[in-house]
């Protein structure tokens, strides 16, 4: 326990900001979370996150307490995602706005969790038409 799941309890308490009792319900919710490496998985994510999407802190510790299994998706199936929402993003263009990767991510995180192909594609296009 000490060796293996500590070190990913300090780091959501550290990294992600979470208090103790989100830690507890993540740990509840999502057990898969703390068999992922902390080096090789879980911060290239949260790097991702930060600097690609523009996620801050606050935002970020929303984001993982709404939906943590978005830290269960790989970092290509995210950067694919986030791609395709910026390129279908009209609202970001004069600058004014947060990205659509950036909004659907702090805002409701769970879309990530869908599938391109079967899912997102197919509705925006049924509502773009």
């Amino acid at each position: 326990v000490r060796d293996n799941l500590q070190p990913t309890i300090d780091f959501f308490l550290s990294k992600c900001l979470m208090d103790e009792k989100a830690v507890i319900s993540l740990i509840k919710s999502c057990p898969a979370l703390f068999g992922l490496s902390i080096e090789h998985n879980l911060t290239p994510k949260l790097d991702f996150f930060a600097m690609e999407l523009g996620l801050k802190d606050n935002d970020l510790s929303r984001c993982m307490r709404k939906h943590p299994q978005i830290l269960a998706l790989s970092l290509k199936n995210l950067v694919e995602k986030a791609s395709y929402f910026d390129a279908i993003d009209d609202a970001t263009k004069d600058g004014k706005e947060r990205s659509l990767a950036y909004r659907i991510a702090s805002h409701h995180p769970a879309i990530y969790s869908l599938s391109l192909t079967e899912n997102i594609f197919p509705k925006v296009d049924c509502l773009a038409n």
